[in-house]
C-alpha cells in the first residue's frame, strides 16, 4: 500500500532546493568565499578556546522527538514486510 500522497506546488525537489539555496555562493568571487571561510574559522577558534566548551560539545545529546521515534519505527517495519519480514 503507497502512502505518496501528492505534494503542495509550494514543495521544491531537493535538487532545487539546493540549487536555490546556493545561489548566493555561487555568484560570490573566490576573494569572498575566502573571506567566508576565515571568518568562519576564527569564530569557531573562539568558540574552541571557551573553557569546557569541546567537552560540552563532545558530551551534548540532541535526542529525536517521540513523533520521529514513532516515524522511523514504522518505516522500519514497512520496509521489513516490503522484504518478506526479513
Amino acid at each position: 500500500m503507497s502512502h505518496l500522497r501528492r505534494l503542495p506546488g509550494w514543495v521544491t525537489s531537493n535538487a532545487e532546493s539546493v540549487w536555490r539555496e546556493t545561489e548566493q555562493a555561487r555568484r560570490q568571487t573566490p576573494e569572498q568565499r575566502w573571506a567566508e571561510l576565515v571568518a568562519a574559522c576564527d569564530m569557531l577558534r573562539l568558540y574552541w578556546s571557551i573553557p569546557g566548551y569541546a567537552e560540552r560539545v563532545r558530551q551534548a545529546v540532541d535526542p529525536l522527538p517521540e513523533s520521529s521515534r514513532r516515524a522511523l519505527a514504522r518505516l522500519r517495519d514497512e520496509y521489513r514486510r516490503s522484504r518478506g519480514g526479513r
